[in-house]
This record gives C-alpha cells, sequence and structure tokens, in this order.
C-alpha cells in the first residue's frame, strides 16, 4: 500500500478497486494492529490471508465476520 493515507478509509478505497469483490490475497507485513484490521477487511469471499507482520501489541481475527462473507 505504500504510505498509509490518513483518512481512515484505506479498505473502503482498496474493495472500491475490486467493484466491491475485494481482494484475493491479502498479506499483512507491517504488524500493527491497524493494518491487520483493514487486511480482514479487503479480502474478498473465499479469499486468503497471509500474516507475516510482528505485532507488538494484541490484534483480533475476527473469524466469524471471515467466514461469513459472501
Amino acid at each position: 500500500m505504500g504510505s498509509a493515507s490518513s483518512d481512515g478509509n484505506e479498505a473502503k478505497k482498496i474493495v472500491a478497486l475490486t467493484s466491491g469483490r475485494g481482494v484475493d490475497v491479502a498479506i499483512e507485513a507491517v504488524g500493527t494492529p491497524a493494518t491487520f484490521d483493514i487486511f480482514q477487511e479487503i479480502v474478498a469471499p473465499g479469499g486468503h490471508l497471509a500474516n507475516v507482520g510482528v505485532h507488538g501489541a494484541t490484534v483480533i481475527l475476527h473469524l466469524a465476520e471471515l467466514w461469513s462473507k459472501t
């Protein structure tokens, strides 16, 4: 993503670029709670998530929301 914008709409912008579908693969490599949340929001139904970021704070995997994406 390069440098993140500061308006808080990164996930919405990425999903919009895919006509609302989301991405097939999202890789979180930064290691912050904010980027962990974004990467969960942008993945398409049936998509793949890869987390390689080293987190120094607790992050939450929203498995129920990911499971129910349609």
